[in-house]
């Protein structure tokens, strides 16, 4: 059996729980046709997953995982040649990430995630991005809260790290994480842009979504990986808007339980723009 882990990272909200709770029913339903298919959980709580699937089924939103219990996920899976893949997925805390870029501080359990190595799995939430401000949008919002502005056009707003733009953010985390003393080095990396529903509408590719909303993030990955070895998807693990579960997201929220196949609500666009429902397609791809 090879062994394969992937290191998860995302911030918090982006995806990560929705994400391994749609995998877990996916493979274990055997309702569509996977590239991967689901062989033995080595590691991990089968009524934790059992847990998060059913909330999924139910289209109901995820309880956050809390920085304190992680959870640590390792199933065995088979490909199409009856080879045996090990797949580990930490079930880390986004807080663990905001922690690492805002107070320069890494948990316990990020690092030992970091030293078992493997391919990288990056979360990135397509509705939930901070953006960077151009300068009439500065000028307007220090108006609005009453401060002057310098002969230079700048009021006196101490910087805060959580105000940072998102792609500023994870771009150092990454290089955080290849810096000693983590030395993570990563050998393939895949970007998951998650509740793409909320954009599919839009009809761009996820590596152009990239290029467009997080060009920084976009052009690090392009110099220090290349593409050979970074791809980006699109993927709605939900498959429709349900988080704040108001009026408007409970008639979706019924919509998808009423679905046949649970499995088809999954969304995944892939590098070329071809979609499909299998959440096992590019994991294949992280760690051959």
């Amino acid at each position: 059996m090879s062994r394969n882990n992937i290191v998860v990272i995302g911030l918090p909200q982006s995806g990560k729980t929705t994400f391994l709770a749609a995998l877990w029913h996916v493979v274990r339903a055997g309702e569509i046709q996977t590239t991967l298919r689901f062989h033995s959980l080595q590691k991990g709580d089968y009524a934790h997953l059992n847990t998060i699937a059913k909330r999924w089924r139910d289209a109901e939103p995820q309880i956050r995982t809390d920085l304190r219990t992680p959870r640590f996920v390792q199933m065995n899976l088979v490909d199409s040649h009856g080879r045996e893949i090990r797949l580990s997925f930490p079930d880390l805390s986004g807080e663990a990430y905001r922690i690492m870029w805002e107070a320069r501080q890494c948990t316990g359990d990020v690092q030992s995630t970091l030293r078992e190595g493997g391919s990288l799995f990056l979360f990135i939430h397509a509705d939930s991005l901070r953006r960077p401000l151009w300068t009439i949008e500065e000028r307007q919002q220090m108006a609005a809260l009453g401060l002057e502005l310098t002969e230079e056009g700048k009021g006196d707003l101490p910087w805060q790290p959580s105000s940072s733009p998102t792609q500023v953010t994870l771009v150092d985390i990454m290089q955080l994480i290849q810096e000693a003393p983590l030395n993570y080095s990563p050998g393939r990396i895949v970007v998951a842009v998650s509740a793409w529903d909320k954009v599919i509408d839009e009809g761009r590719r996820p590596d152009e979504f990239l290029r467009a909303e997080l060009p920084l993030l976009s052009q690090y990955l392009s110099s220090v990986f290349g593409s050979e070895r970074a791809r980006v998807y699109g993927v709605s693990a939900q498959g429709d808007d349900i988080e704040d579960m108001t009026a408007t997201s409970r008639p979706k929220a019924a919509a998808l339980r009423a679905k046949d196949v649970a499995s088809e609500r999954v969304i995944v666009i892939d590098q070329v723009g071809n979609r499909s429902s299998d959440l096992t397609a590019f994991l294949e791809w992280l760690v051959c």
